[in-house]
């Protein structure tokens, strides 16, 4: 289940009063050859994060695209490989679901668009995310932004952050005000307790018939 949230959210009034359509995309961050992490911190697993996104215009190939991005770098201690996510959609936006590529593989959990006042959720799969320490990030207390600290630890060469991201459509043609935020929740799910009790009589049993074995 996805853990609804509450929190301000910025009200927006369009020009041309057209609904705009970001989607949502993962990419690494904080690596070598990778954009830099604006970064929230999930130090541990079963922790609600607190997602503050806000559009900036970003122009790549001379066309601008407004895009918004918050950060996760892992220190929870535990390798992670499933998210939910869930936005509060402001006035002025309609959120359609999910953009193609990306590194997790994200599913929209909505049934169809979601407009201002709905709350928008996705889950991501298909990617893992190790766990990292402080010591192996330098974050800037001003700017939030966090620079990989390669130090010979064994998380150096693993994923431990990732930038999530609202995206406008990728022609230009939407126009979200620069300055509009979006506050969501990440969560990582633990396994259902039917799982734990269902590996918990697997390795009873196993157990069992191994004790079966040496008595025999």
């Amino acid at each position: 289940m996805l853990v609804a949230f509450s929190g301000m959210v910025a009200s927006v009034a369009l020009a041309d009063s057209v609904p705009t359509d970001p989607k949502l995309l993962t990419q690494g961050c904080g690596g070598k050859g990778q954009p830099a992490c604006d970064a929230s911190v999930l130090t541990n697993p079963s922790q609600v994060l607190n997602l503050v996104l806000t559009f900036e215009p970003v122009t790549a190939n001379g066309v601008t695209t407004e895009v918004a991005t918050d950060s996760i770098i892992n220190e929870s201690g535990m390798a992670l490989s499933t998210f939910n996510v869930s936005f509060l959609v402001p006035t002025g936006l309609v959120f359609e679901g999910c953009q193609t590529g990306g590194l997790f593989t994200c599913t929209s959990d909505n049934d169809g668009n979601v407009g201002a006042g709905g709350t928008a959720y996705y889950t991501l799969t298909g990617a893992t995310i190790c766990t990292t320490d402080k010591n192996d990030w330098s974050i800037n207390n001003q700017t939030g932004i966090a620079t990989k600290v390669y130090d010979g630890d064994a998380d150096d060469n693993c994923q431990s952050a990732f930038n999530i991201q609202l995206i406008a459509d990728s022609d230009g043609s939407d126009n979200i005000p620069p300055g509009t935020t979006v506050t969501g929740n990440l969560s990582a799910p633990e396994p259902s307790s039917g799982l734990l009790l269902f590996l918990g009589l697997s390795a009873g049993l196993l157990g069992f018939k191994r004790f079966s074995n040496s008595a025999a």
